[in-house]
């Protein structure tokens, strides 16, 4: 595969930062960047995960990258160039960000780096795949995503609290989440939740984090008393099904 193409930098006042023995540069960035949006190009998730800080590492699987690139990236074509939109030299913290706009036959993507600076090089330590909000493609691709995951809340998650009650439906929650939260408080809301109509989806996001990939609902509903409120919904994705990572409800006076 040919080198990508990288046509214009967009970049404020050029610095020097130091990272152990190794030279913190804007070439330094902008080659690195290259590198991976290859990475990402071919969906080389290998080639990716070995790029990753060891905390990421224990976090995530060469087959989880794999399968996220394939759901990101879809039938996005060819590529055709890569264009690198900012970036922010290490400030003292110790990492460096990037981002640049990646163009194919059929849509782009932004991709978006966190990087931890080391003696021996960069190192990936979050790496965010996000749509342009005028791309066609990408924009089908959210709508694909919010149908999925749209279906496990309707089918799924707001069909057994129904039916089922709070004991049952809490299974839907991530144990870390439950661990941290406690269950008393958990069943509380969603106790409250049990007794409120959905009748419409406010605002939808999709976004790849440290957490995984998430689907975040801001959604309208009735309560039994016919007052208004608001409940947030945050869904993370696992291989065959989502996790509930946060979950409250609001009342709209």
């Amino acid at each position: 595969m040919r080198k990508l193409f990288i046509p214009g930098l967009i970049l404020g006042v050029v610095l020097i930062a130091q990272a152990g023995d190794t030279a913190v540069t804007p070439d330094s960035i902008s080659e690195y960047f290259r590198e991976v949006a290859e990475l990402v190009i071919k969906r080389d998730a290998k080639g990716i995960y070995e790029r990753m800080t060891p905390e990421v590492q224990q976090k995530f699987t060469s087959d989880y990258i794999a399968d996220f690139l394939n759901k990101t990236l879809g039938d996005i074509g060819e590529p055709i160039s890569a264009t690198l939109t900012g970036f922010q030299l290490d400030s003292g913290q110790g990492f460096s960000q990037v981002e640049g706009l990646l163009e194919f036959s059929k849509g782009k993507i932004f991709l978006g780096l966190l990087l931890k600076n080391t003696p021996e090089g960069f190192r990936i330590h979050y790496l965010n795949i996000h749509y342009p909000q005028d791309d066609v493609h990408g924009q089908k691709m959210i709508q694909t995503f919010a149908s999925e995951a749209k279906n496990f809340l309707k089918d799924t998650f707001f069909e057994t609290l129904k039916k089922e009650g709070s004991q049952i439906a809490i299974n839907y929650v991530d144990p870390e989440v439950r661990k941290e939260v406690g269950d008393d408080l958990i069943t509380m809301i969603l106790d409250r939740l049990r007794n409120v109509e959905i009748t419409d989806i406010q605002n939808y996001s999709y976004d790849s984090s440290r957490e995984g990939i998430l689907h975040k609902f801001l959604l309208s509903g009735l309560t039994d008393n016919q007052e208004g409120c608001s409940v947030e919904v945050v869904l993370r994705e696992e291989k065959e099904n989502f996790n509930i990572l946060d979950i409250n409800i609001y009342s709209s006076r």
